[in-house]
């Protein structure tokens, strides 16, 4: 038997949710493989618990107590409407499809909406990189287009293609992290210098100086990295480099997303 504390907090819970069946037995044995204790979220386990096993009455709660807020903390992350409908849908299917649904790992410490915030979050997140990713590569196949009617830039593009990429890749791996962070801040995250500045707690002047010169840092050591790598003089790297000079930041930003992990 529960002691007077939690007897109390599981009548709490039977009673803010009067339409989802869980009779006390089955909520202390759900919570107490969680390792849920008397301060536990008995109000939402009770929720969750039912929502693990498909009740139809606990997911239409689920809709009108949990889904509005997590959705207003993603419309506050400034994510157009359609990505958030589809992080919410993905969010759905991960907590209650499936053999295991995650909506089963949610043990009472903290805020049911809070859990489903953090996944929403995450499933946002990845959207928005893979979306990035995808105009990354529309840009990249439009450079290639371009080369297509540029006979040197063609030829140069297919003789140093390899070369050139692994002096990006290495240039940006060797980046200390403090400028590695701020260029990922702006390239990857789309951060204004504003927002960069703020995070740092720093003057946005100087968030500025430190974005330029992370980038000219890394320009500079892709220029070094590329003549190692191709085997070339100054001169002709020099030569390249003002080939692609406005193609540049599209290839550096692909590659720092990849490295992102994106």
């Amino acid at each position: 038997m529960p002691g007077p504390a939690l007897a109390e907090k599981l009548l709490a819970a039977r009673a803010a949710w009067p339409d989802v069946h869980v009779d006390e037995a089955e909520l202390l044995r759900y919570g107490e493989a969680r390792g849920a204790g008397p301060d536990a979220a008995w109000t939402d386990l009770h929720l969750a618990c039912a929502c693990a096993r498909g009740d139809a009455a606990a997911l239409r709660a689920f809709e009108v107590a949990i889904v509005p807020p997590v959705r207003a903390a993603l419309a506050a992350m400034r994510l157009p409407p359609h990505q958030i409908d589809e992080a919410l849908q993905n969010v759905r299917r991960d907590l209650f499809s499936g053999d295991s649904p995650k909506i089963a790992s949610y043990g009472g410490q903290g805020e049911l909406k809070g859990f489903v915030r953090v996944a929403a979050t995450r499933a946002a997140l990845k959207l928005a990189r893979k979306t990035k990713n995808e105009v990354l590569d529309d840009e990249a196949g439009r450079l290639e287009a371009a080369a297509i009617d540029d006979p040197e830039l063609a030829f140069l593009k297919e003789k140093y293609r390899a070369a050139f990429r692994a002096a990006v890749e290495r240039a940006i791996g060797d980046l200390d992290a403090k400028d590695a962070l701020v260029l990922r801040q702006h390239f990857v995250d789309d951060l204004s210098i504003d927002r960069i500045g703020a995070l740092h707690h720093v003057h946005r002047a100087t968030a500025a100086r430190w974005v330029a010169r992370a980038r000219d840092t890394l320009l500079e050591r892709v220029r070094d990295r590329f003549m190692d790598e191709a085997r070339v003089g100054e001169s002709e790297c020099r030569s390249v480099l003002a080939l692609v000079q406005s193609r540049l930041d599209v290839t550096l930003r692909r590659h720092l997303v990849r490295r992102a992990g994106g």
